[in-house]
């Protein structure tokens, strides 16, 4: 059976990383069909949605939610958002540790994304935003920062997106009508 819903997907992972080790990584999340959902570009600046609002939120929350994962740079799009995380966590090698009783979260890139996808998620549901039946494509793009100058190039590009929105490759060229 063809089922195009289950294609195998070559990893994009290096293998044997461990994607909880401290460093600095950039991942981008996309929305399902790679929709404007988040959004719009005018003149070189994001104007979010409802649900765009919701993202950013979210994305921001990530440092609350677990100690010893910072945010830097990250710009949301009309249908992805890119962002850089720095994992730095002294002896971080058990990825869910005891704290009071209670499993702290992983703090590995895939649980990271993952949590702030089924946040965004839950919340667009229980606010019952229109449209929003499947918000994110699956899985996600992530890249390990290995260096300072690597780091500043990905800051850069991350500032520079949305005056560079239609030369992006996620670039969907808007017609208008109201956001989520």
């Amino acid at each position: 059976m063809n089922d195009s819903r289950h294609i195998s997907r070559r990893s994009t992972r290096l293998a044997g990383y461990n994607y909880a080790s401290n460093g600095a990584y950039v991942v981008t999340l996309c929305s399902a069909d790679r929709r404007p959902l988040f959004g719009r570009i005018r003149d070189g600046e994001m104007h979010t949605s409802q649900i765009g609002a919701i993202v950013e939120r979210e994305w921001r929350r990530t440092e609350e939610l677990r100690p010893g994962v910072l945010l830097d740079a990250f710009v949301l799009m009309p249908n992805h958002l890119h962002g850089v995380l720095l994992i730095d966590l002294p002896g971080n090698d058990q990825m869910n540790e005891k704290s009071a009783g209670f499993l702290v979260p992983s703090r590995s890139v895939s649980a990271i994304v993952s949590g702030i996808k089924a946040a965004v998620s839950s919340v667009a549901v229980k606010q019952d935003l229109h449209g929003v039946e499947s918000l994110w494509q699956r899985g996600f793009y992530d890249r390990i920062i290995r260096s300072e100058t690597e780091l500043l190039r990905f800051r850069e590009y991350i500032t520079n997106n949305p005056l560079q929105w239609e030369l992006d490759r996620y670039f969907e060229q808007d017609v208008g009508g109201d956001l989520i």
